[in-house]
């Protein structure tokens, strides 16, 4: 894969907060070929991410375009929760959480058919909410 442009965002959620991340261009446009952004996700200490896609249309072969997720800050595969491509449905939206209160989410593009892309809720979970439920 070719990079041409990089990006790198960084977000911390509060409680009660939602924030959004989508692929650059969404909805309005494909996104850009040849390129690799970063979003770099962060909740309070105490609370867990909370990464919930609402759209995902890239392509469906995961060698050209995808997106990944880490259970980090940093690309180290043995952290990673999932690589995602092709299109899922709005009606079941694939739903990640943490383990500590970072994220990684990494999207790569090459050069050839560029989809809608992706959105996503990002939102921080308490670690004693969790153990209730």
């Amino acid at each position: 894969m070719c990079v041409s442009e990089q990006a790198i965002f960084s977000e911390h959620t509060r409680p009660n907060e939602i924030l959004w991340i989508k692929s650059p261009g969404f909805p309005d446009s494909p996104y850009t070929e040849n390129t690799f952004n970063q979003w770099k996700l962060r909740a309070d200490r105490g609370n867990i991410v909370k990464l919930e896609f609402d759209t995902i249309n890239l392509e469906p072969d995961c060698k050209n375009d995808f997106v990944k997720i880490y259970d980090s800050l940093v690309a180290i595969e043995s952290r990673a929760l999932v690589e995602l491509c092709g299109y899922f449905s709005p009606s079941a939206p694939p739903t990640f959480y943490s383990s500590g209160n970072v994220m990684l989410v990494t999207m790569g593009t090459n050069e050839e058919h560029n989809f809608p892309g992706f959105q996503a809720k990002v939102s921080q979970v308490s670690l004693g909410s969790m153990s209730k439920g």
